[in-house]
């Protein structure tokens, strides 16, 4: 009678793993695009920030959103826009050369790249990459200068001594607002209160 309710109490136990294992895995998943959500590329960022600052190394961050998407949805409905976004994210993750890169749906049409131990050339490197891969999907959008789906990108890096989540989203940021400024499909890199284009 003890090894059954051994028995039973292990394989529960078991099961509880499990489902707490999968309950983990969809609390940090966006349900859409199955890219990691906003909770986990917070959780990440402050872990390759520690990391950064222990191994005085850069951290690079890329924020990057879908231009002229609410105009892509207008025409084209929500249901392609959803569509645009899974190709758009699926995409973005191809073009990620290490395993250590992280690409999170950040919300909307709104996507940031974590690059761990990558400078501020080698992260605008990743960024065009990933801009003319996207662009060269060829997904049709009639409200664009380009015909077809681009993306902007911000383009920030930050090296351990100076390296903060506030500055390094906020840097990111400017960029690509800069990148949507000077015409969109783009990326821009933060040199100081302004963005070099590229």
């Amino acid at each position: 009678m003890n090894s059954e309710l051994e028995l039973l109490v292990a394989n529960r136990t078991k099961e509880l793993e499990e489902a707490n294992k999968l309950l983990r895995v969809r609390s940090d998943t966006d349900c859409l695009t199955k890219l990691s959500n906003r909770r986990f590329y917070e959780r990440r960022l402050d872990e390759n920030i520690s990391t950064a600052k222990r191994n005085e190394t850069c951290l690079a961050l890329l924020m990057i959103d879908i231009d002229s998407f609410k105009a892509y949805n207008d025409h084209y409905g929500h249901d392609n826009g959803d569509l645009t976004l899974v190709h758009v994210a699926e995409s973005i993750a191809s073009s990620l050369p290490r395993g250590t890169d992280l690409v999170s749906r950040f919300g909307g049409e709104e996507f940031v790249v974590l690059l761990p131990s990558t400078d501020a050339a080698g992260a605008l490197v990743i960024a065009e990459k990933i801009r003319i891969n996207i662009e060269a999907l060829d997904i049709k959008h009639a409200q664009s200068n380009t015909g077809v789906v681009t993306v902007s990108i911000g383009v920030e890096a930050i090296k351990a001594d100076k390296l903060n989540k506030i500055d390094l989203f906020k840097h990111s940021d400017i960029a690509l607002y800069s990148a949507k400024d000077n015409g969109k499909n783009s990326s821009c890199l933060y040199s100081g209160q302004h963005s070099q284009q590229r």
